[in-house]
This record gives structure tokens, C-alpha cells and sequence, in this order.
């Protein structure tokens, strides 16, 4: 009798309470319509992407006048209606969980108009496995890959580290300088201009740096890409620029061809005849630098180009990215995410260690 008790006292419980079952069906419902949005959206950029790769290929002047008439357009009409949106959106999630912020004003960094679903601070984890499904060759003990795995961690930590301290620099808006006065008082001339040096960085490098950088990572992965040295500079460039401008952009795309980039630039150096483990190595190493969220950033490359052999190499890579990165720059999204909370009314009071540089 106990034991049935034990059994059908639970189920009872389970199934009586509706809202139980009620909170179950928004948070699947609200999966469902993540995924199809990412899906759609997917759809939609590969798709965008192929008609600007066709118009480019038919006049190379077309992106010099499209991109930054498209920022221009897209900051105005991010200012104008949804405010929040700007930037990766990682900070905004992170303001929202602060302790100090009402449910009321929730609405300020996250809301339906920024594909928000459910109660504050409910986050879906979603990831693309099969992006990239490419097993590069671990380095194991083959003479010279202990030193070029050295040399790519501290590499992209330096490089991510100076990436994470230009954004916020350049996104903290304190310093003085003209273009900061500049992007603050005309945000659309300002993201046109951006727009501007991103096309000429783009027609300048024969469209290497256009996009997210996916094809170009997954070529070198395959051994077909032949990027020059200054790509590494260029991508930096424009990805910042990008970022800087204001319109809705993450990093994390970026940064994996940035670091990819330089992965393949050390097996270049150092005459590394296996560049596949270098590449996913300076691909973790330049996220986790970037984001200073060095277990994320070796557990998503480590799935992206299923590389569960390398787990230990990509672990080691990331934390001493990480390391380095530390030593250059406060974390991004930490104090992105402090300065988004200095738009609830009133103000927040900031620390002065959180607060980003402005030099």
C-alpha cells in the first residue's frame, strides 16, 4: 500500500496541477518557434548572401553603394523601433538576469520585437552541430605541434584580447574623440560610413571578408583555402567596423574565421604540415579570447568540426587564450552588459573597475 502511495500520490500531483503542464507547453511551444525562426532566418541570409555574391561578381563597385546604404537603413530602423537589438544580444540577455533589474523593465534590453518568448530571462540553447563537420587530424605527438599550438594560443589570446579591448573602447562610448561624438549625435551617417570601409575592405580583398566568414573557414578546414596573411587584419578590421557601427551583429562567426585565419598562418610559419589542427585550435583560441568564455568556445569548435580527439589540445588552447586575453582586456560581454544596464531610467552606478576604457 505504501508503495503504491509512493507511486500514485507523485502522478496525481503531476497531472492535477495545469499550470505545471501549461509552463511545459509554453516553453515547447516557444523551442518550436525558435528553431523555425532559426531555420528561416538561415534560409533567408544563405539566401541574401547568394544574390549579393551575383551582383558583386557583375559590377564589384555595387557593394561600395548597397552595404552602406543597407547599415545606414538598418541603424535607423533599429533606433527607431527597436532600440535593444543593436549589438549580439548576448549582453541585453545578461542586463535582463541582473538582480537589480524590475520584471518591468525587462522590456528594455529583451521583448517580443527581439524574438523573446516566455517569462524574463528564459534562454534557449541552440546550436548547429553539422555547420561545420570536418575531423581535422589530431596534432598527437608529431614533432612541431606542441610549438605551433603554443604560438596559436598565445597568438589569438593577444589578438582576441585586443579585439575584445577595441570593442569596448569603441562600444563604451566615453571617450571624447570625433568619431565617437560623431556616432553618438548621427548614428545613420555613422553606420553608413562604416558601412563604407566595410564594402572597400570587402572589394579590396575580392570579397574575402564579405559575410560571416563560414565558407572561408570551412574551405581552409578542407584544405582548399589559400588566404593571404592579411586577411587575418582585414577580417579584424571589418568584423569591428561592423560591430561599431551599430547594426544587429554578433561576433561569433567572425571571431571562428579570424581565428581559423590565424591557425593557418602559424602552420604556414612554422611549416606545420597537419594546418587542420592549427586551424581549429586558433578557432577556439580567438573565441574564447574574444569572449573570455573559454570552456563555451572549445566545447563549440570541438562540436563544429567534431574534434572530440583534440579535446584536451582545444581545452588547453582556450584557457590559455583566455589567459592572455585577461591580461589586455576587461571581459566583453560582462561590461556590454554593464552598460546596457545604464539605460534603466535613472541610471545605474557603476563600479569604477567595470567600467570600460576610454582612451
Amino acid at each position: 500500500m505504501k508503495f503504491d502511495q509512493r507511486i500514485v500520490v507523485p502522478l496525481r500531483r503531476e497531472f492535477s496541477d495545469w499550470r505545471l503542464w501549461w509552463s511545459r507547453a509554453v516553453v515547447i511551444a516557444a523551442s518550436i518557434i525558435a528553431g523555425l525562426t532559426v531555420v528561416g532566418f538561415t534560409g533567408l541570409g544563405d539566401r541574401a548572401f547568394e544574390q549579393f555574391a551575383r551582383i558583386e561578381a557583375a559590377w564589384w563597385w555595387a557593394p561600395l553603394l548597397w552595404t552602406p546604404l543597407c547599415a545606414g537603413a538598418i541603424v535607423w530602423l533599429t533606433r527607431r523601433y527597436a532600440d535593444a537589438a543593436a549589438g549580439s544580444g548576448i549582453p541585453q540577455v545578461m542586463a535582463t538576469l541582473d538582480s537589480s533589474v524590475d520584471s518591468r523593465q525587462t522590456g528594455l534590453f529583451v521583448s517580443v520585437r527581439l524574438h523573446r518568448a516566455g517569462r524574463p530571462g528564459r534562454r534557449l540553447d541552440l546550436r548547429q552541430r553539422d555547420l561545420l563537420r570536418v575531423d581535422p587530424r589530431p596534432a598527437g605527438r608529431r614533432r612541431g605541434a606542441l610549438a605551433g599550438g603554443l604560438l596559436t594560443a598565445v597568438l589569438s589570446g593577444i589578438a582576441g584580447g585586443l579585439f575584445s579591448r577595441l570593442l569596448l573602447v569603441s562600444l563604451g562610448g566615453r571617450s571624447l574623440d570625433a568619431f565617437t561624438r560623431w556616432r553618438r549625435e548621427r548614428p545613420v551617417a555613422f553606420a553608413i560610413g562604416c558601412g563604407l570601409l566595410v564594402a572597400a575592405i570587402g572589394v579590396v580583398t575580392r570579397g574575402a571578408t564579405f559575410g560571416s566568414g563560414y565558407a572561408h573557414t570551412k574551405s581552409m578546414l578542407d584544405g582548399n583555402e589559400n588566404e593571404p596573411t592579411v586577411f587575418v587584419l582585414f577580417k579584424f578590421i571589418a568584423t569591428w567596423l561592423t560591430a561599431w557601427s551599430g547594426v544587429p551583429a554578433g561576433i561569433f562567426a567572425p571571431s571562428l574565421s579570424i581565428g581559423a585565419a590565424l591557425g593557418h598562418d602559424v602552420a604556414i610559419w612554422t611549416a606545420y604540415p597537419h594546418a587542420t589542427a592549427l586551424i581549429a585550435l586558433g578557432m577556439a583560441g580567438f573565441l574564447a579570447a574574444a569572449t573570455q568564455a573559454p570552456l563555451t568556445a572549445f566545447i563549440i569548435v570541438m562540436e563544429m568540426v567534431d574534434g572530440h580527439s583534440m579535446v584536451l589540445s582545444l581545452m588547453a588552447c582556450a584557457l590559455i587564450a583566455s589567459g592572455v586575453s585577461k591580461l589586455l582586456s576587461r571581459p566583453l560581454y560582462a561590461t556590454l552588459a554593464q552598460l546596457q544596464l545604464d539605460r534603466l531610467p535613472g541610471g545605474r552606478v557603476v563600479a569604477a573597475d567595470d567600467r570600460p576604457a576610454a582612451h
